[in-house]
């Protein structure tokens, strides 16, 4: 799923039957900062932080923590943000999940 479509009730019942997500997160995403983790910043991780929403609906329909992991992507000088349930791969692994859908996707490899 794409920023354009962040589901926080769809995502929360993915994480309720134990299998991760990585989405985009939006501009205006409201949260809390929890607590930061270690970054590698020569694999262009620029935070990597434990969240809690602050919006109301999207705090209702996701009530546990997430995961917040900035990116920059050298290949086209943007800076993108990921949201998680994943607590276990490093930040860059996050990144390069979802840039694995993402050129899936827009290469066309989708036989659906």
């Amino acid at each position: 799923m794409d920023k354009a479509y962040v589901d926080f009730e769809r995502l929360h019942s993915i994480h309720s039957e134990k299998a991760f997500f990585v989405v985009r997160a939006k501009e205006n995403l409201q949260f809390t900062r929890i607590k930061s983790r270690p970054v590698n910043k020569e694999k262009n991780i620029l935070c990597d932080q434990e969240i809690k929403l602050k919006g109301f609906y999207s705090s209702k329909k996701y009530p546990e923590n997430l995961r917040r992991v900035k990116f920059y992507d050298s290949e086209f000088d943007r800076t993108f943000v990921f949201l998680t349930n994943n607590n276990k791969i490093g930040g860059h692994t996050v990144a390069k999940l979802y840039s694995g859908v993402w050129k899936y996707f827009s290469n066309g490899s989708n036989n659906t």
